[in-house]
């Protein structure tokens, strides 16, 4: 899979315009040529051909363009204007970053990896520790600030097929050496520079600015940099620390045991219910006789075997209490009365 990446001036391009140039030019010419060019490039990355790697067949233009005499203008133009150029009995795409630019699955890969590991502290703090701001290709000192120029600031892998990244590995690049395909890395640097965006950047991942001595201890690996990091990163070392990061099964704490270790125990079930819908227990306190007396004469329990003051029946040794006339009904008498 493939994809294709035109340039901020495309449309402008002395290029794309081309066609405008000639006797015969007319600007339905420039949309006709442009856009051919780019389905070609799009065509030329397919991983179906075999024989294809920014490169097209003739008779894959021909099958494109719709007839002979189309294709051969199309493609006179086009390498006219060195967009393409002709290779054996096909044709190659002049692959410009600017203009059109086709990426293959390998450098689409690889662009992972670079926005995957420039997010990774562990590499981009040892790579400024050890290189500071200068190129380990051509030892130019870098511009962060500046995100287009060659003199850019940015980091590149030695070998980025070997994965995963490891730190002596992740170097300081400028963007000149990492668009030059024939740029190597050189040794690191012995006094190497660091500008204030590189401090900057350092002292907020570590805290601080380290010492000399310090910066060397990391270079050397007898520090540890701080930060996160997947288990395909760690060393060995790394992994033995005593700082209980990992804990077995066995020894962890009764809330870091996975399983059924701390595991609540399930709530009871609810006891079951009748055919209308009322539980045992309601069942149950309804079928019990109503043992407290009419009234409101008793304070305590009214089961039997309970103690409490609204027993029914006198207290040995105990006068019997008076009645409240506090809601007694009225006899007809008092009623009349009343009337």
């Amino acid at each position: 899979m493939s994809f294709v990446r035109v340039g901020d001036t495309f449309a402008y391009d002395p290029r794309t315009l081309y066609p405008l140039e000639l006797d015969d030019g007319d600007i339905r010419h420039v949309n006709e040529v442009a856009g051919f060019s780019v389905r070609l490039a799009g065509e030329s990355g397919g991983k179906e051909h075999d024989d294809t790697d920014r490169r097209v067949t003739r008779s894959m233009v021909l099958q494109m363009a719709g007839s002979k005499q189309y294709a051969d203008w199309l493609m006179e133009r086009l390498v006219a204007a060195k967009v393409w150029v002709p290779d054996g009995t096909g044709y190659c795409l002049v692959n410009d970053p600017n203009y059109i630019h086709l990426l293959l699955q390998d450098e689409i890969d690889r662009n992972r990896i670079r926005k995957r590991d420039a997010k990774n502290p562990r590499l981009t703090i040892m790579a400024l520790l050890r290189d500071g701001d200068n190129c380990r290709s051509c030892g130019r000192t870098v511009n962060w600030s500046d995100r287009k120029s060659p003199a850019g600031g940015t980091w590149e892998h030695i070998d980025i097929g070997q994965q995963p990244t490891r730190q002596q590995e992740y170097v300081v690049y400028c963007f000149g050496c990492q668009n030059d395909p024939m740029a190597e890395a050189t040794e690191a640097p012995r006094a190497p520079q660091y500008g204030t965006k590189t401090k900057a950047h350092v002292k907020k991942a570590l805290g601080k600015w380290p010492t000399k001595n310090e910066i060397i201890e990391y270079i050397n690996g007898q520090r540890t940099l701080p930060g996160t990091a997947t288990s395909r990163q760690r060393t060995e070392t790394e992994d033995a620390t005593p700082t209980g990061q990992r804990t077995a099964s066995e020894h962890a704490t009764t809330g870091q045991r996975p399983g059924k270790a701390n595991a609540t125990p399930p709530p009871p079930d609810p006891p079951p219910r009748g055919s209308d819908g009322v539980s045992g227990a309601d069942q149950m306190i309804r079928g019990l006789p109503d043992l407290a007396p009419p009234g409101r004469d008793g304070t305590g329990s009214a089961l039997p075997g309970l103690a409490g003051t609204g027993l029914a029946g006198p207290v040995p040794g105990r006068p019997p209490r008076s009645r409240s006339r506090r809601g007694k009904p009225k006899s007809p008498a008092d009623a009349g009365e009343g009337s």
